[in-house]
């Protein structure tokens, strides 16, 4: 949806853990993890401008 270094700085997920951080450096870049206990997650801060993300559920 936007650009890392470029219409925004910083952001990304961490993974508790695992101890894990990913960042997502390209346009178009998607995760797909189990969200719950075995993957819990946080988004790291966005530290310079603005950066949107689009999040999707899926239930079993």
């Amino acid at each position: 949806l936007n650009r890392r270094g470029v219409d925004y700085q910083g952001g990304g997920v961490r993974y508790i853990r695992y101890n894990c951080t990913v960042d997502a450096d390209r346009v178009g870049y998607s995760m797909l993890f189990p969200g719950r206990l075995t993957h819990l997650h946080e988004g790291l801060p966005t530290t310079e401008g603005t950066r949107y993300i689009a999040v999707s559920f899926l239930n079993p």
